[in-house]
Formats: C-alpha cells, sequence, structure tokens
C-alpha cells in the first residue's frame, strides 16, 4: 500500500478521533493525528 491509497473505513476514523481526544500522552496524540491526516489527504513530506 502506498500513501496515496491510504483510506479509514468512517468506524476507523471514528475510534482514532475518539482516541486522539482522549490521548493525555503529547507524542502519542501527534501519532494518532497524522494517520487521520493522512485520511483527510494531507502528504507526508520528508524532512
Amino acid at each position: 500500500m502506498t500513501m496515496k491509497d491510504f483510506l479509514l473505513i468512517n468506524d476507523e476514523l471514528v475510534v482514532l478521533k475518539a482516541a486522539h481526544k482522549a490521548e493525555r500522552n503529547r507524542r502519542a496524540a501527534y501519532k494518532i493525528n497524522a494517520v487521520i491526516l493522512l485520511d483527510t489527504g494531507w502528504k507526508f513530506k520528508a524532512r
């Protein structure tokens, strides 16, 4: 799978958004948010 083929089903997105909101560890929350953003079409840019 390439990043351009990355899609989440609605149930997965709902679960991830709830996990992101509940997560108290900032680093883990950023990782969850990165997955959510990939689903919305954001592109990964290497440094």
